[in-house]
């Protein structure tokens, strides 16, 4: 009897169902086509423009704090396009974060098949990150009040001059000692001198926020500072550090901090998670963008009383 031989999809097979995958997911949520739409934009200066008449028809108010504050920081992340925000989260509620997802289960995205686990060190050896479902961390302690915190929201409303939406939370573990040829096809592995950009809406930064101790050895945020305002080769989101064309080593930051440390970046900077050598490491994100993104929360995550939070920023998270 002859061995099957395995078909390999070709060309055009892929590229109709890649749009009918697209054409499916637009017609049912409409924030899928303007992602489409902003992802054909690449270059930091159309991206500024589009932004700039998008804000035109969204609501507007005035920094009610931090006007000091604000008048040092904006200046540093318009120009590297990050920015330290110290002493917004005491390492006592990082402790206190910490020891919630503790009791939560994490999940590896690429591998659904592998349990979830609540100690890092229960994970699967082919597990290289594992994120927490999006509800149980918007429901964690101290997250809606640090997503709302008044110096991140002036920050974030100044540089955008609108009101930010809270487009999208995530919280996960990256995980040291992970089975490197089990993983070989990943880009993470296989590429560790490549950096990208995030693409989800015309304007977007993002608050990280460590949750562990992270030094050297706990695969520490690299970012590329002032490569916000790169134009990339045509089509392109990547880049390799070693790249001729560009002065990416220069600016190359690494950073590393007790738990607690939180600074915002502009998502259009490059960036990447190292490989830990030693320690896992636990890090939050918050996503501020102008509009929903489709790569954030379907419906509301967690339902609250009467809030002290803005309802228009608060909309995808929570739900009165």
């Amino acid at each position: 009897m002859q061995t099957p031989v395995a078909l390999t999809p070709t060309p055009d097979y892929q590229f109709t169902a890649r749009w009918k995958r697209r054409l499916g997911r637009v017609l049912t949520d409409s924030r899928w086509a303007r992602y489409y739409f902003q992802l054909n934009i690449p270059d930091p200066k159309h991206r500024r423009m589009a932004a700039s008449f998008i804000s035109a028809f969204l609501p507007k108010s005035q920094p009610k704090s931090h006007k000091e504050e604000l008048h040092r920081l904006l200046p540093i992340l318009r120009e590297l396009g990050s920015v330290p925000l110290e002493g917004i989260l005491s390492s006592e509620q990082a402790d206190e974060i910490r020891a919630y997802f503790a009791t939560k289960e994490c999940y590896d995205p690429f591998r659904p098949e592998t349990k979830g686990f609540g100690d890092p060190n229960a994970a699967h050896r082919s597990c290289i990150h594992a994120y927490f479902p999006k509800a149980d961390v918007a429901a964690a302690p101290h997250i809606l009040e640090l997503a709302n915190h008044p110096l991140v929201l002036s920050t974030v409303e100044a540089y955008f001059t609108v009101k930010p939406v809270i487009s999208d939370i995530a919280a996960w573990w990256l995980l040291s000692g992970f089975d490197a040829e089990a993983n070989s096809h990943e880009v993470y592995v296989r590429r560790p001198e490549e950096f990208h950009r995030d693409l989800d809406d015309f304007a977007e930064l993002k608050l990280f926020v460590y949750l562990s101790d992270v030094d050297f050895t706990a695969g520490p945020h690299a970012m590329i500072r002032t490569s916000h305002q790169w134009d990339l080769p045509k089509g392109s989101r990547i880049l390799e550090l070693r790249d001729p064309r560009y002065q990416a080593r220069e600016n190359l930051q690494l950073v590393t901090g007790p738990a607690g440390t939180a600074w915002l970046e502009n998502s259009l900077v490059l960036h990447r998670g190292t490989i830990p050598t030693g320690k896992h490491r636990l890090m939050l994100s918050l996503t501020y963008t102008l509009l929903p993104i489709a790569v954030g929360p379907k419906k509301p995550l967690v339902q609250i009383g009467n809030s002290q939070f803005d309802p228009y920023i608060n909309r995808v998270l929570t739900r009165t």
